[in-house]
C-alpha cells in the first residue's frame, strides 16, 4: 500500500505538493455516488438499474466504483513522468521510466482505456465488455478512443512494465474493496442503453 500511495494524481502548482493518485480516485467514486443517491432523479436511476438487471442501490455502487477508475492511466509512466520530484520517489520504489528521447507519452486517458480492455481488471466483463468500459472512461476529457488508436505502438512504453501493472491492479483491487460493486450484473444489451446509435 506505501508504494501505491508515491503515485501521484494532482499537483498543486503554486506548491508544488501533490495529491496521491489512490486519494483522487476514490474522491471521485465518492462523488459519483453523491451524485447518484443526491441528485438524479428516481425514475432515471431504475432506469438505469433496470438495464444493467440490477437494483438501484448496487447500481450506484458500481456507478461509483466504475468512475473511481476513471483515472486509473495516471498510473503510469507517461503521466507519473510530468512530475519530477515524484519521479524520483518512484523510481526509488522501483517504478521504470523510458528514456524520454525515445518516449511519447499518450494522455492518461487513453492508458486506462488501454489498461482496462487489456488487464484483466474487471470481474464479471469479458474482454468486450472491458473494452467499451475502458473507452467511456477513458474518454472523460473529450478523447474518445477508437480501433486506430488501440492500435498505437506506443501502448506499450505508456503502459509500463509488470510493476505499473501490478499498481494498477492493486488500485482497482482497494477501489473494488471500497465502493463494493456488485459480482454480478447484465452489460446492457440495446443500442440505446449502451449509448450506441
Amino acid at each position: 500500500m506505501t508504494r501505491i500511495l508515491t503515485l501521484w494524481g494532482k499537483t498543486d502548482e503554486l506548491s508544488n505538493e501533490t495529491h496521491p493518485l489512490l486519494y483522487h480516485m476514490l474522491d471521485a467514486g465518492y462523488v459519483s455516488s453523491a451524485l447518484w443517491n443526491d441528485a438524479l432523479p428516481a425514475q432515471l436511476k431504475r432506469d438505469m438499474a433496470g438495464s444493467l438487471g440490477l437494483a438501484v442501490e448496487p447500481t450506484g455502487r458500481l456507478i461509483a466504483f466504475w468512475s473511481s477508475l476513471h483515472d486509473l492511466g495516471k498510473a503510469g509512466p507517461a503521466f507519473q513522468i510530468k512530475h519530477l520530484p515524484s519521479q524520483t520517489i518512484l523510481v526509488r520504489e522501483g517504478f521504470p521510466f523510458p528514456q524520454k528521447a525515445f518516449f511519447t507519452p499518450k494522455p492518461h486517458g487513453l492508458v486506462t482505456s488501454w489498461a482496462l480492455a487489456n488487464e484483466n481488471l474487471l470481474p464479471g466483463l469479458d474482454a468486450e465488455q472491458s473494452e467499451m468500459v475502458g473507452r467511456v472512461l477513458g474518454g472523460h476529457h473529450g478523447l474518445w478512443p477508437d480501433g486506430d488508436t488501440f492500435e498505437d505502438v506506443g501502448r506499450t512504453a505508456n503502459l509500463g512494465g509488470p510493476i505499473w501493472q501490478e499498481a494498477r491492479k492493486e488500485l482497482v483491487e482497494i477501489l473494488s474493496s471500497v465502493f463494493a460493486p456488485p459480482d454480478e450484473f447484465q452489460f446492457p444489451t440495446e443500442d440505446q442503453d449502451r449509448n450506441i446509435f
